[in-house]
């Protein structure tokens, strides 16, 4: 998957981070899956915690709803994960995860990107 950066060197720099850890899914070894959801869990609560951090601090208009949608994929990974159903996961990382993240690029993270370029002083 091609980025398409947002011109936010902070976000973009996560968004690079993310998406080389998605592709890291792909080389694993045996044993090594939960040591990677683990990995891949704490990325996301960070890059969630960052751009979470910059919407409420300079005030992004729909906050909420960003904010509602991050929450809502680190649970539905905390599912995933309990679940431990070794098809799911896969068609996780190697599917629906690029559909889930070119839309939120795409939409909510670009909106807030802009917001905060324009914001940010």
């Amino acid at each position: 998957m091609e980025l398409q950066m947002l011109g936010l060197e902070i976000m973009d720099n996560k968004h690079i981070e993310f998406l080389a850890l998605v592709e890291k899914y792909k080389t694993l070894k045996e044993g090594e899956l939960s040591a990677y959801l683990n990995e891949f869990k704490q990325h996301l609560v960070e890059h969630f915690t960052q751009e979470n951090e910059l919407m409420e601090k300079y005030g992004f208009f729909a906050a909420h709803c960003h904010i509602g949608e991050h929450q809502r994929v680190l649970e539905m990974l905390d599912d995933m994960i309990s679940s431990n159903n070794k098809k799911e996961i896969d068609t996780y990382f190697t599917e629906l995860i690029y559909d889930w993240f070119n839309n939120h690029l795409n939409t909510m993270d670009y909106v807030t990107a802009n917001f905060l370029i324009n914001n940010m002083a």
